[in-house]
């Protein structure tokens, strides 16, 4: 964009920003659509490792009422209000909001240590690396019928830092949409601080690639391949996010991946392609694609549908070879073939071993059955395009819409621990 251009982008900006952020005194609520409220998300941090959150309310009338904050958790403290009503519901924070709206604030701790040991929040005097849900946790909120929320989010950084996060820039913040929610809940990951980015667009999708300066991460070689293979993940899955940030960080962070919307963490020792003909990268990329959780006890479901793929889509891109495709699907056949259940809220690497075999199966089932007008690839599209809990009874369904009857793989006398 010229220098010109970006003035005049500046310009209207600065004309379109009243509307969209009011002040308290300015009317919220359209005579010809759905009531609105604004939220400001803003985030304060200093020299040390705890940051300073608020989420403040404008209103006109009572379009927002309640919000619960379901058990944060210890990383959470100091929860007050400079308005309202805050109480204590067992574990739950609750505040009844003021008609005009009002400020809830919080601390959060910006460090996060797993149970092996690892971390995946972490903030250094120069740098900072976490997911949004580390400053603001999961909210529940009460509205008017049919309310709607406009919501950005605002970081107050030391002097010097920059940042990265899932969200376009606009003057004054990022503005957050999340079209699962009624509240417009910010999530996914960020890096800040001294850090070394690169952005490009590929297939439709722009990309930042962000670490530290002072971590080993190879941003141009995740960048190549994200060039060589992300346009096949497009064309699983049309809805795939317009914005992709990649997250990279070493030691003492989780040595794997981690997806969030519109966002994943890699750590920087992570092979592209493992010695076994897997992808971590492609992995969590048909995570951030699929956008759905697993319901209970099928997490086997969701990771195997990202190990699938992974394999899948280094085959398709022209990546590995077809001898090379065929012994990692052994592979994961002879890792997975002792697993008694695939029933599990948290999928083990034999289970998603396992799972990938299964949707093998189904693959190839569908292909017959269809003669070959159809894929799994067909199902996973309907899967990426709903919402809710991913289940088995929902993979079932995408299945039956294909072929007009139930799959053999998907019996139960074919799934470990249904039979």
């Amino acid at each position: 964009m010229s220098a010109s251009l970006q003035r005049t982008a500046s310009q209207l900006l600065a004309l379109l920003l009243p509307a969209l952020w009011p002040s308290s005194g300015a009317a919220q609520d359209d005579a010809e659509g759905p009531p609105h409220y604004a939220i400001e998300y803003r985030v304060q941090v200093g020299a040390g490792t705890m940051a300073q959150v608020s989420l403040e309310v404008t209103q006109q009338t009572r379009t927002l009422r309640r919000l619960r904050i379901p058990d944060p958790g210890p990383e959470f403290t100091d929860f007050h209000e400079d308005s309202g009503n805050l109480t204590r519901e067992g574990d739950d924070w609750v505040w009844t909001v003021d008609a005009d709206g009002g400020r809830l604030s919080w601390t959060a701790s910006l460090d996060r240590r797993r149970t092996n040991g690892s971390v995946d929040a972490m903030k250094t005097d120069t740098w900072m690396l976490l997911r949004i849900e580390d400053l603001v946790p999961p909210v529940a909120s009460a509205t008017r019928p049919g309310a709607e929320s406009d919501a950005r989010l605002v970081f107050e950084l030391p002097d010097g830092w920059s940042i990265v996060t899932p969200y376009p820039r606009i003057a004054g913040g990022f503005p957050v949409e999340d079209s699962a929610r009624r509240l417009d809940h910010p999530d996914g990951w960020i890096v800040a601080g001294d850090i070394g980015v690169r952005y490009d667009r590929i297939a439709n999708t722009t990309v930042a690639i962000a670490a530290p300066r002072d971590q080993a991460a190879r941003r141009l070689d995740v960048m190549t391949f994200l060039n060589w293979h992300l346009s096949h993940v497009r064309d699983l899955m049309p809805g795939f996010p317009e914005r992709l940030l990649v997250a990279m960080a070493d030691d003492p962070f989780f040595r794997g991946g981690l997806s969030a919307p519109n966002s994943l963490f890699l750590h920087s020792d992570r092979p592209l392609v493992s010695g076994n003909g897997t992808s971590t990268l492609l992995h969590e990329l048909i995570h951030v694609g699929l956008g759905r959780s697993a319901g209970p006890e099928a997490d086997w479901i969701v990771e195997g549908i990202a190990e699938y793929y992974s394999l899948a889509l280094l085959y398709r891109a022209g990546s590995v070879t077809r001898r090379r495709h065929r012994n990692t699907l052994r592979h994961l056949r002879e890792w997975g073939q002792d697993v008694t259940s695939l029933r599990t809220d948290a999928s083990s690497g034999p289970v998603t071993a396992r799972a990938a075999t299964v949707l093998s199966a189904l693959d190839a089932e569908i292909r017959r059955r269809s003669g070959g007008t159809y894929s799994l690839d067909d199902a996973v599209r309907t899967l990426a395009a709903g919402d809710g809990p991913l289940t088995l009874d929902a993979l079932r369904g995408a299945v039956r819409t294909l072929l007009g009857r139930d799959a053999d793989a998907l019996a139960d006398a074919n799934l470990p621990g249904y039979g």
